[in-house]
Formats: C-alpha cells, structure tokens, sequence
C-alpha cells in the first residue's frame, strides 16, 4: 500500500508554512529556500503555548524552546534562519550534560534527524572560539561543560554536534569545531520563554 501525502500551506506569523502531512517533516519559505524542519511532539520535546510554532519545549526544563532544522545551511545562513525565519533567539546553547543527553537523545531517536548507516551527520550549534575562550553565541556564556571528540583539536572555530556511523570509535554527536563557516550542516535553534 503507498501512502498518499498532501501538502497543506497554511499561514503563521507571516510565514507560509507547509505541512506534509504524512511525514514528520514540515517545511518554511525563508529567502528564497525551502527549510524543512522535524514537527512532532516526542518523549523528549513536547508542544506547548509557550512556543512558537515548530518549536518543541524540552521536557526536562522550562526555560527554552527548540527547531531541530533538517534543511542543510551554512552557519551564516543558520544563525540567521534562527533569528529571522523561526523568530528564536539563535542557534542551541547546550549548557549542561543534561542538556546534551535531551537534545541528542532526541536526534538518535527520531529516523528523520539521525545520521542512515555508514554517513556522516553535523548539526550547527552557537558554540564559537575566537579569543581562546569557548562560548555560546547566543547566551554570551562561557563553556561550563564540553563534549569534543577524541582527536578534535577545539582552538578556534565554530561548534557542531558530529556523528559518523563509519569512523571507529564512532562520534556520538560528539562536539566538533570547524573554521569552515561554508559547510552546509542541519542546525537546532532555540528561542527563550518570556514570563507572561
């Protein structure tokens, strides 16, 4: 049996949104690009009034909405999707070993975000090095927990989540910094909840 998919725009906050219904995957005009980004509720990310639409809050805090971004962007041009086309604050901040464990739990358990058999996967982060300190870009807060992977040199740079299912041992989206701001990668943006 195929199944049949139906694409459905709808309007939201100004934005032409299409839903692909079928799919757990929805897609965004911005600049000209279609961006796709995961659009379901899981264990890990649930919906809520507090977020804007397709951000999920995690379940494990109440302070910050995610968009897992599965459109493949400089981090140029994924910074500046974060703030301008979903209306969040930037790219993740991922503060706390809690806060990895949620958001690459998140990616591993979800087929449309984590890397198929003997690929490679990066997901920018707002992690940035320029001074000798690393910090997060969108917090301005300096590194009080790090993740790199063994055999990444973290100098300078920007960071990304990294997983490759055919190096040994395997990343597990490890950290990894990369001065190549050219490289096209998925992207997670956040935005932060304001007390009403």
């Amino acid at each position: 049996m195929e199944m049949m998919l139906s694409l459905t725009p709808i309007f939201v906050l100004g934005l032409v949104v299409t839903l692909c219904i079928g799919t757990d995957i929805a897609t965004m005009q911005w600049n000209g690009k279609k961006i796709q980004y995961f659009d379901r509720a899981t264990a890990l990310f649930e919906q809520s009034e507090d977020c804007l639409p397709g951000f999920f809050k995690g379940v494990w805090q109440n302070e910050t909405c995610y968009m897992f971004v599965t459109a493949e962007l400089t981090r140029s041009e994924a910074s500046t999707f974060c703030t301008e086309g979903a209306l969040g604050n930037g790219l993740v901040a991922i503060p706390t070993e809690l806060h990895h464990a949620h958001i690459v739990g998140q990616i591993v358990m979800q087929t449309e975000l984590r890397a198929s058999s003997s690929s490679s996967q990066y997901y920018w982060t707002s992690g940035e090095n320029f001074s000798g300190l690393w910090t997060w870009g969108t917090s301005l807060e300096p590194f009080n927990y790090t993740k790199f992977w063994t055999g990444s040199t973290p100098s300078t740079g920007f960071l990304a989540l990294y997983e490759s299912r055919s190096a040994s041992p395997s990343p597990y989206y490890d950290w990894i910094s990369t001065t190549s701001i050219t490289n096209a990668y998925r992207s997670i943006c956040q935005h932060f909840i304001v007390s009403r």
